[in-house]
């Protein structure tokens, strides 16, 4: 059982990370599994340019580790449309569940989320599907991570060999099938109400976000709701 009513998630900084935690949280929220299907695609199954690349998800480039993505993309992405290949695979809950649940109380009470410009990846995929429960209002700003679909699953860094610069290429397109995709194309997602820091709030150190949470919070508390 939990001695409050109100809930306060801030994602606004938040880039993102392993998916697996938001299958947990997820649980503690609504009281239910996650699903989240979503069609997912590649231009390649093979990695190219091996001898530009530097890295892929983080760890150092090898032969092993180019073999290790082939195979992966091998093993899913099995039917080719045009010019990409798609995964037969919607919900990819069971792929990004690490065994951890939540066997407790889910919290039913009224959940508010943060949201900014800088908010992406998992985080922004968090953002959205909380958005869809009857008890979570969005406040802050449009996410930075789009609300229809992200490029995050396979990440490849490369050393540009003229300038050295370093350039980070996605190679695996995920696209939610319970988005909103409504004139959401390279948009992410809108909170349910628009509060952005003024220069005026930034010179003051006032956080415009959390205090109009907290008027939302002491107004359901004047109408008796929970």
């Amino acid at each position: 059982m939990f001695d409050f009513d109100h809930l306060v998630l801030d994602l606004r900084q938040n880039e993102g990370g392993d998916r697996r935690i938001l299958n947990f949280l997820y649980e503690f929220l609504s009281g239910n599994e996650l699903v989240d299907p979503s069609n997912t695609s590649t231009r390649s199954l093979s990695i190219q340019h091996a001898d530009l690349l530097k890295g892929i998800n983080g760890s150092h480039s090898s032969a092993a580790l180019i073999q290790q993505a082939e195979n992966y993309l091998a093993k899913h992405f099995i039917e080719q449309e045009q010019d990409r290949f798609l995964a037969k695979e919607q919900n990819w809950h069971e792929t990004f569940d690490a065994g951890v649940h939540w066997a407790g109380t889910p919290f039913k009470g009224q959940i508010y989320v943060l949201t900014s410009g800088k908010t992406f990846s998992a985080a922004a995929d968090f953002a959205r599907i909380l958005g869809q429960m009857d008890n979570v209002t969005l406040v802050g700003e449009e996410t930075g991570g789009a609300n229809v679909g992200r490029t995050a699953n396979m990440l490849l860094n490369y050393s540009l060999p003229n300038t050295g610069t370093m350039v980070q290429i996605p190679v695996i397109y995920e696209e939610f099938v319970q988005a909103d995709h409504v004139n959401s194309k390279g948009r992410g997602t809108f909170p349910d109400y628009y509060v952005a820091p003024s220069y005026t709030d930034l010179l003051g150190k006032k956080d415009s976000s959390f205090e109009f949470t907290l008027q939302l919070i002491k107004k359901d508390l004047r109408q008796g709701t929970n």
